[in-house]
Parts: C-alpha cells; structure tokens; sequence
C-alpha cells in the first residue's frame, strides 16, 4: 500500500492531479482503470481518501448533470426506472469492509449518534447489562454457557464480551 494521509489530492477547479501518477484529469476512474489497474476503491483506499470527496473535476461533474437532465427533459432517462435499477444494483452487491471504511462508519455513528434514532439498535436496559455481567463473571461455577446466557437475554455473543471486557 501507499503513504497513508501524507499527500493530499490536488484539486483544482479544471482538473485533479493522480496521486500515483502526478499527471492532472478531468475524471480519474478511467485513467486508473487503464494505466495503473487499479480501481476507484483501491485508489482511495491506498490514498486514504474518503467516499465522499469527488474523483471528478467541477466541470466534469456539471456536465455529467447537463447531459443527464438534458436526457430527462427529452424523455430519454425515467428518473424512478434509474432510481430502481441502481436499487437492484446494490442489492446483488458484495461490500468489502477495509479499514478506512470501518474507520469512517465509526465516526460518522458516533458523530450522528445513530444509535438514538434507530429503529433497529435498541440500547440495553441498565439492569439486563448488570445480570449479564454478573452471569458472565460466575459462569465458571454455574457451568452456564455463554450462547444461553446471550439467548436468555437476547444479546449477542459479542456484546457480552464487550461488556465483561470493559467490567
């Protein structure tokens, strides 16, 4: 891999400079396709550069949108037939988890303290957390196994461990 975070993407309104190469583009995929073999992903992922920020010059990106509401507008491009094709897309995707990805998503939930407005993450009531850790700590004499006691109490495997861990 590369030196993470040491030089920064040059961007300028026009053009943005490939790290690997130092040669300036319109839009990088291509190019990092063709002459280095490397995708999008690896790229950012060698050069620490996060999902968000554009691999795209200004002005490539406002023509790309031209071009697109231009084909909306003569009836070429149906916005809801895009919108479930790139749906279908990602579903049949596999995601690979890196470590800027991992690092990322940890900021942003903490950031935006995800876990207050999830229908899904429930936090532990207080009171499950203590028997948990004290059913964890006297297992060794009780001879309780650890999936019954995440089954009894309906906690994972992995968040009792976290919990004895930090107790």
């Amino acid at each position: 891999m590369g030196v993470q975070g040491t030089r920064k993407m040059k961007k300028s309104l026009d053009k943005i400079q490939c790290l690997e190469c130092g040669n300036c583009f319109d839009f990088l995929a291509p190019h990092l396709r063709k002459t280095h073999q490397m995708s999008t992903f690896e790229y950012r992922e060698r050069w620490s550069i996060p999902r968000q920020q554009a691999l795209a010059s200004n002005s490539h990106r406002d023509n790309c949108r031209a071009n697109t509401l231009a084909r909306i507008g003569r009836g070429e491009l149906c916005p809801d037939a895009q919108i479930e094709m790139m749906r279908q897309a990602y579903k049949t995707r596999t995601m690979v988890s890196t470590p800027l990805h991992k690092t990322s998503a940890g900021e942003n939930a903490r950031r935006h303290k995800i876990w207050l407005n999830s229908p899904v993450i429930n936090p532990a009531d207080p009171m499950v957390k203590k028997d948990a850790i004290r059913r964890m700590k006297s297992r060794t004499d009780s001879g309780e196994l650890v999936k019954d006691i995440a089954k009894d109490l309906n906690l994972s495997v992995s968040r009792l461990y976290a919990w004895i861990a930090k107790a």
